[in-house]
């Protein structure tokens, strides 16, 4: 029980942050490889991106410029095998398609045995 509210508490405080005009917010489910990304326009609008199969994907599609993937990949394998907060910067396309620099936070939130079952992150434009 303790840990269910500890929870609803992590995605109230997401759900505060994917109001924050250009952010990018990142909701990884560990188990099921799916990652919501929600994006909030300068307007405060927002939509969202259900990537299923994320990881698989990821060095596959051409969301992260190649030579990033492996960095961004790595930092994620250790949010999600137990580190509580890592960052990286790493070149994302963007609305405009291109390439931009941006710096990645990533949060593990664990269960009771302190097995982490999401990620929740953020993306910053560098540039």
């Amino acid at each position: 029980h303790e840990v269910k509210e500890e929870s609803i508490e992590h995605y109230e405080k997401l759900k505060m942050l994917t109001r924050i005009p250009g952010m990018v917010i990142f909701d990884y489910d560990v188990a099921s490889d799916e990652m919501v990304m929600t994006l909030t326009d300068a307007d405060g609008n927002t939509r969202q991106h259900i990537a299923a199969g994320w990881m698989e994907r990821l060095p596959k599609e051409n969301w992260i410029r190649p030579d990033s993937v492996d960095a961004l990949m790595s930092t994620i394998r250790k949010v999600c095998d137990g580190s509580a907060y890592e960052t990286v910067d790493a070149y994302a396309l963007y609305k405009d398609k291109c390439y931009h620099n941006s710096r990645y936070h990533f949060f593990s939130i664990k269960d009771s045995l302190g097995k982490v079952y999401h990620v929740i992150g953020r993306a910053d434009k560098l540039e």
